[in-house]
């Protein structure tokens, strides 16, 4: 959300040049090349999106890739300009319709039960703009420029309007379907707040959570935004769990279905009490988290107290920009082994002789200390942290356990200038774990719990 009647999936593009190395952010300068299959007449008809963003037609029930079957899509979508946004609109159109119809079955479900009263379908239905075109309006949109790498729920029109000709392709192209998918599932649970709250066709802008709700006060905006998030988690299990009649998605996916909600955080400087906030990656992860297990129900009871966002726990004023912290890499090393050994074993903090040259030695070897030195000095920490605590680990998820959990203990707690003192260290600390190769969706959610519940919610 962005503005008053509008509810986006990130702040406008400009919001996110970050004042610190940042973890990926979507980049809206991208050449996609993308590939459309002929589809044999009378075969089930499913388009796969390829992992070098292309889409490829497969025929018959059982298929070997994530893919949606775009047969039966319902909602038609208006373009603006009505000529089209490009020579592939038409494909990712049913790919979209496709999952608009599924999130419309899966809040029919869950509506009476949250309400008492019935699902109603989006009024104003999908606008796809182009974002390059010089003219155009669309619900909540007087410019096409307004949209550049966007979509966003507009509750005055109650409908979703995104942008077609940069947004859609950048999302295929380095996320797939699911990156797509969670896309619109979080507008989607716009939709479906307002709806909950009344203001669906009608809202004059603000947040569509109701004031019943525990959203009156500063923070009530950002709380639409988690409750869209978390919704978007429900629904990624709602697939998951085969009960999408067009979604198909494995457990594989989610670690990309995820990423565009990760990518489009907020900077660490941003307020929470900003009404375009949308969290950290660690806050939006963690809501995601909230519905993949709890379901809607999780979400609808999500008020400001419980939402837990980690958006301004750390004063911005407490960085300095980029100035690193530390003059070298060894002496940044020497300080995360310090400060891990002394979470790991407080009763004997000392580091174990030949311990500290080993660790380096072993995260140096894998390659994520050059690989994560573009998101901060605090991640390359958390590459330390994945190692020593792979070292007392059964299992990756553990270890990404372990270093959420070190992440917590000195974030927020820190002197000034050390490790943990900076308001983005949680999120540079995800960005190590998911830096990692063969990362999984389990990791992430491993990350996230160590980092909420110590290491007592490490097994």
């Amino acid at each position: 959300m962005a503005g008053p009647g509008r509810h986006e999936i990130a702040a406008p593009a400009d919001r996110h040049v970050r004042e610190r190395r940042a973890t990926r952010t979507i980049g809206l300068v991208v050449v996609v090349t993308l590939g459309i299959a002929m589809i044999a007449a009378g075969a089930v008809v499913a388009i796969a999106v390829l992992r070098d963003g292309g889409f490829g037609a497969v025929r018959g029930t059982a298929q070997a890739a994530d893919y949606i079957d775009v047969s039966g899509g319902a909602m038609p979508i208006r373009r603006v300009p009505s000529s089209g946004s490009g020579p592939h609109a038409a494909a990712e159109e049913h790919l979209i319709m496709a999952t608009i119809t599924d999130l419309t079955t899966f809040w029919s479900d869950e509506m009476p039960g949250l309400t008492g009263r019935p699902f109603v379908p989006l009024a104003g239905g999908l606008t796809a703009m182009d974002s390059t075109a010089g003219t155009g309006s669309a619900p909540c949109v007087s410019s096409p420029s307004q949209i550049v790498g966007n979509a966003f729920y507009c509750p005055s029109d109650d409908g979703i309007v995104y942008d077609a000709s940069t947004l859609v392709p950048v999302l295929l192209h380095r996320y797939g379907i699911g990156g797509l998918v969670t896309t619109f599932a979080h507008e989607f649970g716009h939709a479906a707040q307002a709806e909950m709250a009344g203001t669906a066709g009608g809202s004059t802008g603000g947040s569509t959570a109701s004031p019943s709700d525990g959203s009156t006060d500063s923070h009530g905006s950002l709380l639409g935004e988690a409750r869209a998030d978390c919704d978007a988690g429900a629904f990624l299990a709602w697939v998951i769990k085969g009960h999408a009649a067009h979604v198909h998605l494995g457990e594989d996916a989610l670690v990309d279905a995820v990423g565009p909600l990760l990518d489009f955080s907020d900077p660490a400087t941003v307020s929470p009490s900003d009404p375009t906030a949308h969290g950290l990656a660690l806050d939006r992860l963690s809501w995601v988290l909230r519905g993949y297990r709890g379901g809607a129900t999780a979400c609808r009871a999500m008020t400001t107290d419980t939402m837990h966002a980690t958006l301004g726990e750390v004063a911005s004023g407490s960085t300095s920009g980029s100035t690193p912290r530390f003059t070298s890499r060894r002496a940044l090393l020497a300080a995360a082994e310090k400060s891990v050994w002394e979470f790991a074993a407080p009763a004997d903090a000392a580091t174990p002789d030949g311990a500290f040259d080993a660790d380096v030695r072993e995260a140096t070897a894998s390659g994520l200390l050059d690989v994560t030195a573009a998101h901060g000095q605090f991640a390359q920490a958390t590459v330390l942290a994945l190692t020593i605590g792979r070292q007392r680990s059964r299992t990756s998820t553990e270890t990404a356990c372990f270093a959420g959990a070190w992440v917590a203990s000195v974030f927020g707690h820190a002197q000034p200038g050390s490790l943990g003192s900076w308001p983005g260290d949680a999120d540079e600390g995800l960005a190590a774990v998911r830096a990692q190769p063969h990362v999984t969706f389990a990791d992430l959610a491993a990350y996230a719990d160590g980092f909420h519940g110590g290491r007592s919610a490490c097994g």
